[in-house]
């Protein structure tokens, strides 16, 4: 049967190929800059299955590169995806739909969020800037994926907003 598989794969997907490698990266829109770096291109949107805290807390990646779901399954995967890559972190202390006001210079408590800009570098290690205001608003979170948009500020004076419809990407992990 296994000759089968490729042929399968195509439309069903095998055992044990991790499907969700092949899955849709998500789609979203971005506007804005971060320390004179351009921020207008999404290449992938994806809600991980394995945040530290899958219990309470639901987190989604904005890339500006098309990023695979399987690039963000390991620990420190920020400096091994592709360099210069840049990154948006969604960390909602929640997992319904509903507005999540960020939270500046604490940790979030439930309803808030906690959201960091990442330029990944293969050659050291990433700085999270943490966004010091704005809000995430989630519309649905139907099949583990997410759909939203936000507005983000920080100490800088730099701001990002746009949107998202995050994949599901069951393997992926916070860095």
């Amino acid at each position: 049967m296994h000759g089968l598989c490729p042929l399968l794969l195509l439309t069903l997907g095998c055992a044990g190929d991790g499907a969700a490698d092949t899955a849709s990266p998500g789609s979203g829109s971005i506007s804005g800059s971060y320390d004179g770096r351009p921020f207008d291109t999404v290449g992938a949107t994806w809600r991980i299955g394995e945040p530290d805290d899958p219990d309470q807390t639901m987190v989604v990646y904005v890339f500006d590169n098309p990023i695979p779901c399987a690039d963000i399954a390991e620990p420190g995967w920020d400096t091994a995806i592709t360099d210069q890559t840049q990154a948006v972190e969604i960390k909602l202390v929640g997992l319904e739909a509903g507005t999540y006001p960020l939270t500046a210079g604490r940790t979030p408590g439930p309803g808030e969020a906690d959201v960091n800009y990442t330029l990944s570098s293969t050659t050291g290690t990433p700085a999270e800037i943490s966004a010091d205001s704005g809000a995430i608003v989630v519309d649905s979170t139907d099949g583990d994926g997410a759909v939203g948009s936000f507005e983000l500020v920080f100490a800088t004076g730099d701001t990002l907003t746009g949107t998202f419809d995050a994949t599901p990407c069951p393997t992926g992990s916070e860095p």
